[in-house]
């Protein structure tokens, strides 16, 4: 697992044309800041050899009660290639800003009430200064052209905030919880990610979170809350077989029945599926659990693995753990098996607590939850039951076929 270094850095300019010339250094992602009082600058010497810029903060004093910020309220900005003549020349908005179709935005301004999209508007995202407050779609497109952070104060609009964000390869990083409210969406279009930093993406009521064709959205260092398919609709909605869902240190909190329909799961690290209804997988389409990645099922949950248009023996091994290394655990939770059953190679089966398996579709060859493949012995499925741990057997077959 990749190692994650923190440095604190503070510099507190207090004279004229103080110039902190700075080589070698990495700055944290959220609490490093400079400090300058008035009349003083700061100047960055090599910028080549200063890293971590994202969700650094340069404030200047105001030389009264408060203080004027160059990023966010909460002291964050993205990609701050930081010199003196940014920083003086950063302007703030702090009226509410329209934006018309194919508007630019690549200077460095800092829209403190937030944006809002004209109707259908295709804008382009070049600032390095993200969203502070309300963000306001209106069934547009916001692409981006630089990774984009959310302050923690920012807000998807509760009426027309909906809309695409096309990724272009950039991530969006959230510096609190973010909200998709009942009736609005975020549709994700190219290769885009969404950085939590430990953060909830609550999906409230009937408010989604759509992958569209073709593109692969991934979601990392978060908790998706109230997922479910409640109206009818699923809350995280795979718009085609090609839409491509990644996951990486992820939590998955049900509020109701939720249903894969269509698309592909890749799982990255640790990733949970939590709460007391059913997940159900029908995608006709292969996911996978990567090497040293582990997807869990946790207390109470139902896996049901059921591929739209399976038939006995057919489509039973569309979760593919990569190597040994790649994990299913179920922990205390359910799993329904349809006719075609639920073929595990290759990876780790962890059972912790009780697990409960119901073969729903009968009590023939193919109904069955099965371990390796019985002719390769590299397919063979690791099995680790904890001290305690039962499976019981509700309906059909247990078949063990590893070579080895």
């Amino acid at each position: 697992m990749e190692k994650i270094y923190f440095y604190i850095l503070f510099f507190f300019v207090t004279t004229q044309n103080i110039y902190g010339v700075t080589t070698a250094t990495r700055f944290s992602n959220q609490v490093s800041q400079i400090t300058l009082s008035p009349g003083t600058t700061v100047k960055i010497g090599d910028k080549s050899q200063v890293t971590g810029w994202n969700g650094l903060s340069f404030v200047r004093s105001t030389g009264g009660s408060g203080s004027e910020y160059f990023g966010f309220p909460d002291n964050t900005i993205a990609h701050a290639d930081l010199n003196k003549s940014r920083v003086e020349n950063t302007q703030i908005k702090t009226t509410t800003v329209y934006l018309s179709d194919k508007t630019v935005i690549n200077n460095l301004t800092v829209y403190q009430e937030g944006l809002y999209l004209y109707e259908g508007a295709v804008v382009e995202m070049g600032s390095p200064y993200g969203l502070m407050k309300e963000l306001a779609l209106n069934n547009g497109t916001l692409s981006l052209h630089i990774d984009w952070p959310f302050s923690s104060a920012a807000s998807l609009a509760k009426n027309g905030g909906g809309g695409c964000i096309k990724g272009n390869g950039y991530s969006i990083s959230m510096y609190g919880n973010f909200e998709i409210p009942s009736g609005e969406y975020l549709k994700f279009k190219g290769e885009s990610t969404i950085e939590g930093l430990n953060h909830e993406l609550i999906l409230t009521g009937n408010g989604k979170l759509i992958v569209d064709m073709n593109s692969t959205l991934s979601l990392s260092n978060i908790t998706i809350k109230y997922v479910s398919d409640i109206p009818g609709i699923p809350s995280i909605v795979m718009t085609d077989s090609s839409s491509k869902l990644s996951l990486h240190n992820v939590t998955l909190i049900l509020s109701g029945n939720y249903t894969f329909t269509q698309g592909q799961l890749f799982i990255h690290n640790d990733v949970t599926i939590t709460g007391t209804s059913v997940f159900t997988y029908t995608s006709p389409q292969e996911s996978f659990i990567a090497p040293n990645s582990s997807l869990t099922f946790d207390m109470g949950t139902t896996f049901s693995y059921a591929p739209s248009g399976a038939a006995a023996g057919s489509n039973s091994s569309l979760i593919v753990m990569q190597e040994k290394s790649s994990k299913l655990i179920l922990n205390n939770c359910n799993i329904d098996v349809p006719v075609a059953g639920l073929n595990l190679t290759k990876g780790t089966l962890v059972i912790n607590n009780k697990l409960w398996l119901n073969n729903i579709g009968g009590t023939g060859a193919g109904d069955c939850l099965k371990f390796g493949d019985g002719s390769n012995s590299s397919n063979d499925l690791n099995i680790e039951i904890y001290p305690g741990a039962t499976i019981n057997l509700l309906s059909g077959t247990i078949d063990y076929s590893n070579v080895n």
